[in-house]
Formats: structure tokens, C-alpha cells, sequence
């Protein structure tokens, strides 16, 4: 007997979603949420833990400003329920309520030593995450922030920098550099 649980689909799932625009999303007997959108899988239910992620990251070239400013993420390595809009408000938001991790990075180029970056990150207009490094000479230099939230329906999360003076961005490499994700866990 394995005592490792397995999940099966269930048999009461709704029929796919062929209409609308929003995220729906379905809580089975086991507690599981559910989500499906229209056009994406086909409308098909699909576990939230398994497929709700979302990463997006700086392709353009960009220069961070002394001090505090947004981080428009200009390109998407993967966001299948839509969850970022870019440029029409430059945040992400959860299409269904539960538990999220968010983590953002920014890198950055350094003309000289001692210079730092703070990625920041808002939910609904409010600093709720920020971390802070420091170059140790004339190179790239990261500083990335991780941190778990419950949010829901209408919450959003907005990426921003504050650096010590004007610095290249490390910006390319499909979300290797300057990069944001928001995962859902869970119903938290």
C-alpha cells in the first residue's frame, strides 16, 4: 500500500469554458481548485496549482533611475491565464484568491562600487516586499525578493526599483536577469 495520496480528475468537472473572458474556477469534493478561461487549453479545467504561474521579465533595453521607479516587464515567458498587463497598468493580478508567492529580481549593470538596487514590490499601492544589494566593483550585480501573500480577486502586485543613481538594467535572456513571477500555492 503507497501512502503517497494520488489525485484523480474528478468526474464532476463543468464542461469546458467557451465563452466570456474571465478566469472561472470550480472547488472539487477534495478541496481542489479548478481553473479554466476561454481560449486557453481549449476552455479546459485545469488543476490552479499545476497551471497558475506567471513569469515575466525586462527584454528592452533600460535604464533603472536614481530612486524609485516602476519596472515595465515587457515580455512574457509564461502567463497563460493573462494574469499581467503590460503596458495598461504594468501589475499583475490573480485571477482567483489563495495563497501566492511573489518574487521579483533586478539586475543591474554598475559603473562603480558601493552602488545598490532595491527591488520593490506594491500589492493594491502598498510596499509590502523590498530587498537591497550592493555592487562590489564595475559589474552585473542582482538583488531578488521572495515572499507569500494571500491575495484575491481585485488585489495587484507592481514591480519597482529604487537605486542608488541611473543604471543599466540587465535586461534579455528570457527571465534570467530582470524578472518577476507570481505562483499560486493554494487556497492558503
Amino acid at each position: 500500500m503507497s501512502l503517497i495520496p494520488t489525485y484523480a480528475i474528478p468526474d464532476s468537472l463543468p464542461p469546458p469554458v467557451i465563452s466570456g473572458t474571465t478566469v472561472q474556477s470550480f472547488t472539487d469534493v477534495w478541496g481542489d481548485v479548478w481553473i479554466a478561461k476561454n481560449g486557453v487549453y481549449g476552455g479546459a479545467w485545469k488543476r490552479a496549482r499545476d497551471t497558475l504561474y506567471g513569469k515575466w521579465y525586462r527584454n528592452a533595453a533600460f535604464t533603472l533611475p536614481a530612486g524609485q521607479a516602476a519596472v515595465p516587464l515587457d515580455s512574457t515567458t509564461r502567463d497563460p491565464y493573462s494574469m499581467y498587463t503590460n503596458p495598461a497598468g504594468s501589475a499583475a493580478y490573480p485571477p482567483i484568491s489563495g495563497l501566492y508567492d511573489i518574487l521579483w529580481q533586478v539586475t543591474a549593470n554598475a559603473t562603480a562600487s558601493g552602488q545598490w538596487v532595491q527591488p520593490r514590490f506594491f500589492i493594491n499601492g502598498m510596499l509590502m516586499g523590498v530587498s537591497q544589494s550592493y555592487a562590489s566593483s564595475v559589474n552585473a550585480f542582482s538583488s531578488v525578493i521572495s515572499q507569500q501573500f494571500v491575495l484575491h480577486v481585485g488585489d495587484y502586485i507592481q514591480f519597482y526599483d529604487n537605486a542608488s543613481t541611473a543604471l543599466a538594467a540587465g535586461v534579455g535572456a528570457p527571465g534570467y536577469w530582470t524578472y518577476a513571477t507570481v505562483e499560486y500555492y493554494g487556497t492558503g
